[in-house]
Formats: C-alpha cells, structure tokens, sequence
C-alpha cells in the first residue's frame, strides 16, 4: 500500500507540475514548437471531458469523476490483498492518478489544462493525466485479451 501511494503522489506531481509549467509559461505564448510539424506545446484549456465533449457540464463531469475515483478505490484496495496481478493494480492506479490530476485542475481553474499536440497527425491536445488514464486503459484491455495478470490467485 505504501508503494502504490508512493506511485500515486508521483505521478499527480508529475501532472501537476507539467500542467503549472504550462499555464505559467505555454499560456502566454500559446505554443512552443518541439519538433516542426510533428510536436508542440501548445496550452488549451478543455472545460469538458475527453477530447473537449460535454464543455456545458462542467459540475457532472465532476461529480461523476469522484463516483469513478471512489468505485477505482474500493476495487483497487480490495485487489491489494490479492496476490499477483502486477499489471492490472498498475493499470488501476494509473487511471486513479490520472482522473485525479484532471480532478485537480477542474477545482483549481475550472477546466482541465491540456498542452502536448501530436500535429504530424492532428490529435486533440491532451496532458500527462490523460496519457495516465490511457495507458492504463489499455493495459486493462489487452490484460482482458490476453488473459494475463487478471485472475485472483488467493
């Protein structure tokens, strides 16, 4: 359990602190050019969900983030007494971290902050929480597909 809030709190302050740098310096600028035509910072705010849907409601996205983070706990507390299935506690506390860092932000400004653009192919503008919740997400998936680190061995 100490590890795994370890994990958390780096994790949040990773997305903290990469979102703060991007209010303070990105904003002002708008966009910082890493790579030409492929990627940059560029500061969006997103006052919906993923990928900017659902901008007018603001207050159900939170509170139905704070359902999704108290159901992600009680199932990840409970696994935690389970032996075995690395990839499947990893995923969780991925998602758990990063719905939290979002979380953060809406409290904090009212929206989520947003700044890594992939333009070489035009993806929405997303953060380091999102690539938390996807990563995770998709390690669920292929832990379901392949049938691996899924099955309780207590």
């Amino acid at each position: 359990m100490i590890l795994s809030l370890l994990v958390f709190i780096v994790l949040v302050f990773l997305d903290q602190i990469t979102k703060n740098l991007a209010y303070n310096i990105i904003r002002p600028l708008y966009e910082v050019p890493l790579f030409k035509d492929v990627l940059e910072l560029r500061y969006v705010e997103n006052p919906g969900a993923a990928f900017g849907f659902f901008k007018e409601l603001g207050w159900l996205i939170i509170l139905l983030t704070i359902c999704i983070l108290l159901i992600l706990f009680i199932y990840y507390a409970r696994l935690l007494k389970s032996k075995g299935l690395f990839l499947l506690k990893l995923a969780l506390l991925l998602i758990f971290s990063g719905a939290f860092g979002n979380l953060i932000d809406r409290f904090k400004y009212g929206f989520v902050v947003d700044f890594i653009y992939v333009s070489v192919i035009n993806f929405p503008v997303f953060n380091m929480a999102d690539i938390y919740v996807s990563i995770g997400g998709i390690t669920i998936i292929l832990c379901v597909l392949l049938d691996k680190s899924t099955k309780r061995t207590d």
